[in-house]
């Protein structure tokens, strides 16, 4: 399926700009005047600009996070969302969850760009973070909890949407430079006008660590055509390239407390990707209270990896290519709003991985080729979801999905162990299950009332059920002679309170939540996926901002306690006889919390102070290891100068703690504790200029 690692890139480019420019002759003769509302519908996290007043959702803008280098800087400040650190640009993810890891780790979260997926459903990488544009976004949106009815699979846990700049009518051209202590640096272009946005970043870090770094590329071209009276059409295409010396793990107890050993690389990797999404999102507007949407779009991911947490002769190739379509209906019937849609995504996907060296472990690790596959997907989903206003401050909401995927798998290797016939099927660490075709139908229904009891003070009580069906490579990378996956989606029972409101100068959000999760998969340390599973989850969050001292001090807090449990005991390696039930899941903190102080000195200056408090969390599912927890502060300050040009500097880490960015303990050694060690006080300096 895949003939080399760039020709479906250059395809996909070549496409995406065929189609821009095909729109861009075909555009209607009549402009936008200055002063014109540039009529694209922006899209949230819940794919429609709903009544969010229901959702426990958080919209952080582009402008609060001008010196981030990773994702997790710009989302420090949301209540029960800790992004982990790995090498270089490499996330992990928890929303009202653990961290979890693994294959299949990444599906219990919805990620996407203007509500277009990062990567294809069933496809998903725990990184796949690096893809987004979040720097010259427009926003980033946290949904955090299950999805709305327009969702679908991959959005149990919650939803985070990068939001891209909107067209204007007062074109600008922004071109920024960022520079840091570790070795990090940033060029950027940013033009925006009413109907071209083109936007280029290169990231550069030479690697704290050693024998680490990466350098990686953004582009986003977006292109607005009012087509006529009724239809216009935002096109869209995203393109990121990384090429990155990867950094692992340090191994023993506290060993990111060693100064000697913060910078040490004992297993260093690489990792090389390119993503490429273009969508054409036409809108139709036949009459006032109704819309229509319809976004054709292609998707196109490579990547080529070492697993050196096992071996760096282990290389692991990947990508999918999709096309597919998302269209959306919106009409209103008096007191009604109503929400219908039909999506379909058809997917070519490809996984090899191979041993360039010799055997592993008495050869349990093979030599050569473990796996070779293809798998071929279509999916296909209705949904439908109705508003209803009762009174003036009562509204009532109930919506459904119903959603069916095929995975057509084929296997291009000999089926069966890929180990020497000497070692036992059951002790090779890989197994190659035998061809098959694969078919999930799942429905999500959901229904919530919100009630005004105060002015702009909103209460809802919102139910749901939501489901995440199996990742390709839980169903066909088996391990350790699991011949065959026999695992369904994963369902869950959400229910949640949610307070918002704004009192004076201070607008709140308070929110609780219950979520049991049935037939959960949990790869235990035998490496076999074992399904039929159960988890609970429950928590509380509180975010806060609001205005002192005449408006000159702002305040940004969040905070979220949650308790993740195994609700069931799985069998594990290493505690046999151990039941499990009760348990603190692993990487699991109950509490999270930062706060940040915005000092506005005067118009043209501002100081901000930041904390983040991340709790202690254990390390295993037996509870026998502890990860101590940490709080970090962070100083910025920004100086807007003559001529439009801006000075932001930030000290990050300012009281150089010890801490680890995350932290588990070493698969098959007795529960030894590793860790990414997170970087020392660092400083950094950004400068843009806007013309």
């Amino acid at each position: 399926m895949k003939s080399d690692l760039n020709n479906n890139s250059y395809f996909c480019l070549v496409m995406s700009a065929a189609l821009l420019a095909v729109s861009a002759h075909s555009m209607d003769s009549q402009t936008l005047q200055a002063g014109d509302d540039v009529a694209v519908t922006h899209v949230t996290a819940m794919r429609v600009e709903a009544d969010d007043k229901q959702y426990p959702m958080t919209q952080v803008g582009a402008d609060t996070y001008p010196q981030a280098t990773h994702i997790s800087d710009a989302l420090s400040q949301v209540p029960s969302v800790w992004i982990s650190k790995g090498g270089g640009q490499e996330n992990l993810t928890a929303i009202r969850s653990p961290v979890y890891v693994g294959a299949g780790a990444c599906g219990a979260f919805g990620m996407s760009e203007d509500s277009l997926s990062l990567r294809a459903a069933n496809f998903c990488n725990v990184n796949q973070l690096f893809d987004a544009n979040y720097i010259q976004a427009n926003s980033i949106d946290v949904l955090r909890g299950p999805g709305s009815p327009m969702s679908g699979s991959n959005a149990i846990h919650g939803v985070i949407n990068v939001v891209s700049p909107q067209f204007t009518d007062k074109p600008n051209t922004k071109i920024g430079f960022s520079d840091s202590s570790h070795g990090f640096n940033r060029y950027s272009v940013d033009h925006r006008s009413e109907k071209i946005i083109a936007q280029a970043l290169l990231n550069h870090d030479d690697g704290y660590k050693d024998d680490s770094g990466y350098q990686q590329s953004k582009l986003r071209l977006k292109q607005f055509s009012p087509l006529n009276d009724q239809w216009n059409l935002a096109q869209n295409f995203n393109y990121m390239h990384l090429d990155q010396d990867t950094a692992g793990y340090i191994v023993g107890e506290d060993a990111y407390k060693d100064a000697d050993r913060k910078k040490e690389n004992l297993n260093p990797g690489f990792r090389k990707a390119e993503s490429y999404r273009y969508a054409a999102n036409f809108n139709f507007s036949p009459r006032e209270g109704a819309l229509l949407q319809l976004t054709p779009y292609l998707r196109s991911n490579d990547m080529e990896f070492s697993m050196h947490w096992l071996s760096p002769s282990i290389i692991e190739e990947n990508g999918h290519d999709s096309i597919g379509l998302k269209s959306l209906f919106t009409r209103s019937y008096g007191a009604w709003l109503v929400h219908t849609g039909f999506d379909i995504d058809y997917t070519e996907a490809y996984l090899k991985q191979k041993n360039s060296s010799a055997a592993l472990l008495g050869g349990k690790i093979p030599a050569g080729e473990h796996y070779d596959y293809d798998v071929g997907a279509i999916s296909t989903a209705i949904f439908a979801n109705a508003q209803y206003v009762i009174s003036n401050n009562w509204t009532y909401s109930i919506g459904t999905r119903l959603d069916y995927l095929r995975l057509d798998y084929s296997n291009n290797l000999a089926e069966g162990s890929a180990c020497d016939p000497a070692i036992p099927v059951d002790q090779c660490r890989y197994y190659r299950p035998a061809d098959s075709s694969d078919r999930f139908s799942d429905w999500s229904p959901r229904t919530s009332l919100t009630w005004e009891f105060l002015r702009q003070q909103f209460a809802s009580i919102n139910l749901s059920r939501t489901y995440q069906s199996p990742q390709a490579t839980q169903l066909y990378r088996l391990e350790q002679g699991q011949q065959y996956s026999d695992i369904d989606s994963i369902k869950a029972d959400n229910a949640e309170i949610v307070f918002n409101g704004s009192l004076v100068d201070l607008s709140y959000s308070l929110s609780g939540y219950y979520m049991k999760k049935r037939n959960v998969i949990i790869k235990n340390n035998d490496k076999l996926n074992i399904d039929g599973q159960k988890t609970r989850h429950q928590g509380i969050e509180l975010s806060l901002q609001g205005w002192f001292v005449d408006k000159h001090l702002e305040f940004v807090g969040s905070y979220a306690y949650g308790k993740h449990q195994y609700d069931s005991s799985p069998h594990l390696l290493f505690a046999s006889g151990i039941n499990i039930k009760g348990n603190i899941m692993d990487t699991a903190p109950r509490h999270l919390g930062s706060f940040k102080f915005n000092w506005y000195i005067t118009k043209l200056s501002i100081a901000s102070i930041e904390q983040i408090y991340l709790d202690d969390y254990y390390l295993n599912p037996e509870n026998t290891n502890e990860y101590d927890g940490h709080t970090l502060s962070n100083v910025y300050f920004t100086q807007y100068l003559p001529w439009q040009v801006v000075l932001s500097a930030v000290i990050k880490n300012a009281f150089d703690v010890d801490y680890a960015d995350r932290a588990d303990v070493q698969p098959f050694s007795n529960n030894t504790s590793r860790y990414f060690v997170g970087e020392p006080r660092s400083y950094q300096l950004t400068v843009t200029k806007t013309f």
